[in-house]
Formats: structure tokens, C-alpha cells, sequence
């Protein structure tokens, strides 16, 4: 059996940003596969969702899980969750540190605002 290894890596993290007409908040990528092939930063998703208070606790929750140790004690950093788009919904997921536990919050099309 061949096993294959890939290591993505995001260019800065992710991180809320100021804009003219108020903050945003910017999701890096760090590599995907889109409809025109793979790409280094692909952009999965333009927009606003249509509430975004709601998704905030369920990401908050997505990347509590990420953060959270099981059987041993919680390292120094945290990873992220991860982030994907399908035409019809945003979906952020997450593993705990230990691996043992999974959480996800898809946001489906009627609460976005934007092309995904």
C-alpha cells in the first residue's frame, strides 16, 4: 500500500478585517481543489450570511472542538477548523487535538448571502 502525505500551510491566519463599510471577517485557505483544478488560495465563498450571530456560536462550538484535548492535556497552540464550500453550503469543520471527538455546522443556502 502507497501512502501519500500533504502538508497545507495558510500564508498568514485567519482573522477579522476592517473594510470602509465595516469588519469582515477573512478565512484563509491554505490550498483546494475547485471546478478549474487545484489552486494555491482558492476562494470558496464571497458574501454575508444571513445570520451571523447563530453561525458565530456554531463556529465558536466547530472551533472549541479543535481546541479541546480529551486523554491528555491541551498543548500550547490550537488548530484550525477547516473550511469548505459547496454551491449550496459553507461547511466548517473540526477534530479535537487528540483526534477522538469531530464537530461540524453546515450553513446551507438559505443562510448565506453571497456566492459560494
Amino acid at each position: 500500500m502507497t501512502r501519500s502525505v500533504q502538508a497545507l500551510a495558510c500564508l498568514r491566519p485567519s482573522a477579522p478585517e476592517s473594510t470602509g463599510s465595516g469588519r469582515l471577517l477573512g478565512l484563509e485557505t491554505a490550498g483546494g481543489l475547485t471546478p478549474s483544478g487545484a489552486e494555491a488560495r482558492p476562494r470558496f465563498f464571497s458574501g454575508f450570511l444571513a445570520s451571523p450571530q447563530v453561525a458565530a456560536r456554531g463556529l465558536l462550538a466547530v472551533a472549541d472542538v479543535a481546541a479541546a484535548r480529551y486523554h491528555r492535556q491541551q498543548g500550547p497552540g490550537s488548530p484550525d477548523p477547516v473550511v469548505t464550500g459547496n454551491g449550496d453550503r459553507l461547511r466548517f469543520e473540526s477534530f479535537s487535538g487528540c483526534g477522538g471527538v469531530y464537530a461540524r455546522l453546515d450553513v446551507l443556502d438559505e443562510g448565506l448571502g453571497g456566492a459560494a
